[in-house]
């Protein structure tokens, strides 16, 4: 994404468009974060410390690695 003003850009012009209802999951450094299609934060199970922001940010950069779930059967 390169910087902080285009990532907020990107966040609030997918905030305005249909998203479904599709879950993925993105688990690293012992915590794992369940998003939405444009990486807003459902929920997060976190061991530690960790920031939320750059959780989803580092899913959002490895895409590839985020798995799509069914929101109903991932219990933390």
């Amino acid at each position: 994404m390169g910087s902080k003003r285009n990532w907020k850009a990107s966040l609030k012009h997918a905030g305005t468009c249909e998203v479904g209802q599709k879950r993925y999951i993105f688990q690293a450094f012992g915590n794992s974060v369940i998003l939405d299609p444009i990486c807003r934060v459902v929920s997060a199970h976190i061991n530690g410390q960790a920031c939320i922001d750059e959780l989803v940010k580092t899913a959002y950069l490895n895409w590839d690695k985020v798995k799509e779930i069914d929101e109903y059967q991932y219990e933390h």
